[in-house]
């Protein structure tokens, strides 16, 4: 694919690419368990919650099947590991960070840099996925800065904004105020821990049907779709390579993936919400 359509692939999520984020997500958390067992240790997985369902709505598209879904589940507010009792023990950080002579240094635009370890048993699990620790670096950091670019650059194109104001009238006609459809999944993620799960189902299936039902009219994702191709053709050649090799790398952390699961080291794919 060229360099344009491969940045905007990593950029643009889809019920797709979020499903492909949450087998990534778990091959790691599997592959880093496997690895602590095998140096007498225990690692204790997350719970994810089902894979996001092709029915999941995002920013970009919306889902396909029935009921609408933003797929936010009580999981989704889940970010690291359980308390694991044996973190304690010797040797125990070590085997899952490796050494501080594993450090490395990434510089991101904009002057930012991150930190991060390319040893121990987290190490060998990113690198077996990505090809590289420093590529899962770029591909977790990368798209996150260039997406708080886009939507400051939204807040400059007409017809987006023109689509955005039919789209906030069409949810207010449906008794949902909501600034756009990130916000729409931020209200719904807030209340992921404080409603029960049916709650949680029912309200934020009302919204997303609300949101895919107000975006016919308005054009709002098409618009959007639209603002980030103008976004992606302003990029600089180093941001567009460093995004197309994003794409490259999560495609064949994708391929290790499914590997892994044929393999019966992983999960097969299923149905599910967005975890």
């Amino acid at each position: 694919m060229p360099a344009l359509a491969l940045a905007r692939s990593v950029l643009a999520s889809t019920a797709s690419s979020l499903r492909q984020g949450w087998y990534r997500e778990r091959a790691e958390q599997q592959l880093t368990a496997q690895c602590m067992k095998r140096r007498g240790f225990v690692y204790l997985i997350p719970r994810m919650g089902p894979p996001p369902g092709l029915n999941t709505v995002t920013e970009f598209a919306l889902g396909r099947g029935y009921p609408a879904t933003y797929g936010v589940t009580p999981e989704s507010l889940i970010a690291a590991p359980p308390s694991n009792p044996e973190a304690a023990r010797p040797g125990y950080q070590l085997a899952l960070d490796g050494p501080a002579s594993s450090l490395r240094k990434l510089s991101l635009p904009g002057g930012a840099s991150v930190g991060y370890g390319t040893g121990g048993c987290q190490g060998s699990a990113r690198a077996r996925l990505f090809g590289s620790v420093g590529a899962y670096v770029l591909s977790s950091y990368l798209p996150q800065i260039e997406k708080i670019l886009f939507e400051k650059s939204l807040g400059r194109d007409q017809a987006y904004l023109s689509a955005l104001h039919r789209w906030q009238a069409c949810m207010r006609a449906d008794k949902f105020s909501v600034a756009n459809p990130g916000d729409a999944v931020d209200s719904i993620l807030k209340i992921a821990d404080k409603t029960s799960e049916a709650d949680l189902m029912r309200r934020q299936t009302a919204l997303a049907a609300a949101d895919a039902g107000c975006d016919r009219p308005s054009h709002l994702r098409q618009r959007t779709n639209q603002a980030l191709g103008k976004f992606v053709r302003s990029l600089s050649r180093q941001t567009l390579t460093q995004l197309s090799d994003i794409a490259r790398s999560r495609a064949k952390a994708n391929q290790v993936t499914r590997e892994a699961a044929a393999g019966g080291h992983g999960e097969r794919p299923r149905s599910g919400r967005r975890h």
